[in-house]
């Protein structure tokens, strides 16, 4: 998890404020619908997320996502802010946009990273 990509980090914090699918995860982050969208997928194999709810929406249904049950607590929101930081500081993230979108959307939901 080491190499997690910063963008995944910023959708864990997001999911922990509650579940929410790809694209109220792309309006927090202001990043968009489909590399979001793609993240998901991601952390969906990985085991970190999981389906919450299916919503039809306009002829489509809409996938909600939760924090897998077994995904941590502080210890584990700690790490995930710890690896944010480190790959926000070491310019993993080549967008200037969306560095500054995850940044806002860790610091909105790990207060304790704001400090």
């Amino acid at each position: 998890m080491a190499s997690m990509h910063p963008l995944r980090l910023a959708v864990l914090a997001e999911l922990e404020q509650g579940p929410a699918s790809p694209v109220t995860l792309s309006r927090a982050l202001a990043v968009s619908l489909p590399l979001v969208a793609y993240h998901v997928r991601e952390l969906v194999k990985a085991g970190a997320l999981e389906l919450d709810a299916e919503i039809p929406r306009r002829g489509a249904i809409e996938h909600v996502y939760r924090l897998a049950v077994n995904g941590g607590g502080p210890d584990r929101l700690a790490q995930i802010a710890r690896q944010a930081v480190e790959a926000l500081e070491a310019d993993r993230v080549p967008s200037i946009k969306h560095r500054r979108a995850i940044a806002a959307a860790l610091r909105a939901a790990l207060p304790e990273v704001a400090a």
